[in-house]
């Protein structure tokens, strides 16, 4: 067996002492003696021994373990800031860590809502199917709804039809009434003229006769030559008719006719009246053809207002107002009642005096003078 001391001693003898501390040299002893026991046990003294006769320990120069020493403190620096990063980490993984959890919790929240919602839309959707079977409910009350309204509407319209029928009945009925009134009002006049016819029998006059038979006479000549139809309608009441052959459109002034035969007597009346709507007859069938003549021309004649729109050669616009006996009465009444352009304030007075000057008698002559 190897003496453990002496082993020791050899050691001791090859190590430079002044170059380690206490603690570095007790680490190579501790090593030395875990070596020896690790060989001893295992039964290799012999190898041991070899190994520690050949063994000579390489230590460190001085300046190797500073260089040492500031790498060992390097890393220690390295550490402090490794330690202090894994700190800040660390609590970012715990501000991480409580976002995180607030996120689960909200996700907690946000399930326990939709857990929530998804019982209310379940609620809504019974409330749906119950509203279905009752819109379901309603359709066959609104299909029954309806056939009533069609059948309202199929009544509606035989009130409607039965009422035209009794509106028909009724103006049906008025007719009627009408014409029993009529019917009678006529019979009245026909037992009259019956009375009437039976006294004039009775009195046998055969100048009364003969007088009737004259004034027929003279009713039909009056009829034949001038148009003009008198009815009797009793011994103090007449109507006078007098025809022309005029068009719808047409139309003659009379009310100043009736004035001056309204207190001539009858067969004055008769005659002058004939006169007088002859004339206008005449009068107003020339005015109408002279005025269709200028109105082809490029005029324009409003016949109820008798006012004439005409364009002179200089190109002016001149509106005259005639007289509702022209031509009869020529110019002499005719008025300058517009002028476009107008070139003073009096122009319309001067020319309807300078019009009424001229020794013209139609408008046909007066367009050419216009300017």
């Amino acid at each position: 067996m190897i003496d453990v001391q002496l082993l020791k001693e050899s050691a001791n003898l090859q190590l430079n002492i002044n170059d380690f501390s206490d603690s570095q040299i007790q680490n190579h002893k501790l090593l030395f003696t875990k070596l020896k026991e690790l060989f001893l046990e295992k039964g290799h003294q012999a190898e041991w021994y070899k190994l520690v006769s050949g063994f000579t320990p390489q230590y460190k120069s001085a300046d190797q373990v500073n260089e040492i020493s500031q790498r060992v403190q390097q890393e220690k620096q390295k550490t402090k800031e490794y330690r202090l990063e894994i700190e800040q980490k660390k609590e970012e993984m715990i501000s991480l860590s409580n976002q995180l959890q607030h996120l689960i919790d909200q996700i907690q929240l946000n399930k326990q809502q939709l857990f929530n919602d998804l019982s209310i839309a379940k609620e809504k959707e019974q409330e749906l199917l119950d509203l279905q079977i009752e819109f379901q409910n309603n359709d066959e009350l609104l299909e029954s709804e309806k056939q009533e309204l069609e059948l309202m509407k199929q009544l509606e319209m035989e009130l409607k039809k039965q009422k035209e029928q009794n509106d028909k009945l009724k103006k049906r009925k008025d007719e009627l009434l009408t014409n029993n009134e009529e019917l009678k009002r006529t019979q009245q006049e026909a037992a009259e003229r019956e009375l009437e016819a039976k006294r004039i029998s009775e009195m046998k006059d055969p100048k009364v006769e003969e007088l009737g038979k004259w004034f027929k006479e003279q009713l039909n000549l009056l009829y034949r030559f001038t148009q003009t139809k008198i009815n009797t309608l009793s011994d103090t009441k007449f109507q006078i008719f007098k025809y022309f052959r005029l068009t719808k459109a047409d139309h003659i002034e009379y009310q100043d006719v009736l004035e001056i035969i309204a207190d001539m007597p009858l067969n004055e009346a008769i005659g002058t009246a004939v006169t007088l709507l002859n004339n206008r007859v005449k009068n107003y069938l020339s005015r109408k053809s002279e005025m269709q003549v200028i109105v082809e021309n490029g005029g324009i004649f409003d016949d109820e207002l008798l006012e004439l729109l005409v364009q002179a050669e200089s190109g002016r616009a001149f509106v005259l107002k005639l007289d509702p006996n022209y031509p009869l009465s020529g110019l002499e009444h005719v008025k300058v009642v517009g002028i476009e352009p107008q070139e003073y304030d009096d122009e319309k007075l001067v020319w309807t005096e300078k019009i009424r000057a001229m020794d013209i008698k139609t408008v046909t002559e007066l367009l050419p003078l216009l300017e």
